[in-house]
């Protein structure tokens, strides 16, 4: 994952946008998310793994808005990973659910206080159908989703 971002070199908007989408469909990511906190099985797969994948593209595109105010080039980027993910119906028809992704997880972010992360990672999985009462899976939950956005930042404030 990301292995061009070991080398030094300055890479193009695109080249840089296709490997971060690609992380958007990593399937050990995709694994972990899905096997190392809650147990998720059948037909909540899918949901699951759709709700993930909008949320890490959500995770994704604020890091980038982010940069952006602080350099411009990272506007390219963004623009370049919206076309690839936005370019299809399909695509398009997840623009909502990633602007409240977006929303939701900037919430989480800048929210100190362990009881509201604990409802965040509920509320998170309720809307998908999982109830899971364990407050210590809860808490693990929300604390991948912010290493997931810490992760992100790290690459693209390192290496880019």
């Amino acid at each position: 994952m990301f292995n061009f971002f070991k080398s030094r070199w300055k890479l193009d908007s695109n080249t840089i946008a296709r490997s971060l989408c690609e992380h958007l469909v990593d399937e050990d990511i995709n694994s972990n998310f899905k096997n190392n906190f809650i147990k998720i099985e059948g037909k909540l797969t899918d949901q699951f793994e759709h709700k993930a994948f909008i949320y890490r593209l959500a995770i994704v595109l604020s890091s980038l808005l982010m940069y952006e105010k602080k350099n411009p080039k990272f506007e390219a980027v963004r623009e370049q990973v919206e076309k690839e993910v936005f370019n299809t119906e399909a695509g398009r028809s997840h623009f909502a659910e990633v602007e409240e992704a977006m929303v939701s997880f900037a919430e989480l972010i800048n929210t100190k206080e362990d009881s509201f992360r604990l409802r965040w990672a509920t509320s998170w999985l309720a809307e998908i159908g999982i109830e899971e009462p364990n407050p210590a899976r809860l808490a693990l939950f929300a604390i991948m989703w912010k290493n997931e956005y810490q992760m992100v930042l790290n690459i693209l404030q390192r290496d880019i």
